[in-house]
């Protein structure tokens, strides 16, 4: 697999998973549970998104050729899909839930019953929405091989484990750190993720209209004319 490509796929996933900026989510939706509980909802928020992005990841060829879909057009879909997404990160935008109860004094029923609580909107859309599965599926479609498909796995585990680090590490960060900074590394992966989306759309346009890249622009004919 190309560096560029590999590089590229973890940039985007971090950026548009990002879970330094979804620390006042995480916050917000578990806050109130006690540390063991808050351990198994991070397992299970993290488990439950490398569950729905893995078969994305593994058939998003197959998606697309069943329902007859260009990967240059998918391409430039994708990329406003992503792009969206990164406005709403830039914006700020987040969601909170309004109703929380008390389930007991155990742990894994707990977990479970806040889990299906904030499955909505915390593993999905927060964690595995259309921007994600759309990133997923547009460098899937980039892999040739069962090695370059391992290579884009691996990616998508790591990430998602880095996320379960720092959901565990969430109650010594809340204290530590300033609500400023994650709203600060928020915009930033936020404009990444926007340099990330306008590529993926320059690719694709590139692939309908091939000779737009190659052409020179009206700027270079006038610097060569002497104009």
């Amino acid at each position: 697999m190309e560096t560029t490509l590999w590089l590229n796929f973890s940039v985007a996933l971090f950026a548009i998973i990002n879970p330094i900026g979804k620390m006042p989510v995480w916050t917000e939706l578990t806050g109130d549970e006690s540390a063991p509980v808050r351990r198994r909802i991070a397992f299970l928020v993290t488990g439950t998104t490398l569950l729905i992005l893995l078969p994305f990841l593994a058939f998003g060829k197959q998606v697309l050729n069943l329902f007859t879909i260009d990967l240059a057009s998918f391409q430039i879909a994708g990329g406003i899909l992503v792009l969206l997404t990164a406005i709403s990160m830039v914006q700020g935008k987040e969601t909170r839930l309004k109703d929380r109860k008390d389930d007991g004094d155990n742990v894994r029923q707990t977990a479970r019953n806040r889990f299906k609580q904030i499955i909505v909107p915390l593993t999905i859309p927060i964690m595995a929405g259309p921007g994600t599965i759309t990133t997923v599926m547009l460098f899937s479609v980039k892999a040739e091989s069962l090695t370059e498909y391992s290579e884009l796995a691996i990616v998508l585990v790591a990430a998602l484990f880095l996320i379960y680090l720092t959901f565990l590490l969430s109650i010594w960060i809340e204290g530590h750190i300033d609500p400023l900074v994650f709203t600060v590394i928020t915009r930033i992966f936020g404009l990444l993720l926007a340099g990330i989306a306008i590529q993926l759309m320059v690719e694709g346009l590139g692939q309908v209209f091939p000779n737009w890249l190659e052409g020179q622009s009206t700027i270079d004919d006038d610097v060569q004319s002497g104009g």
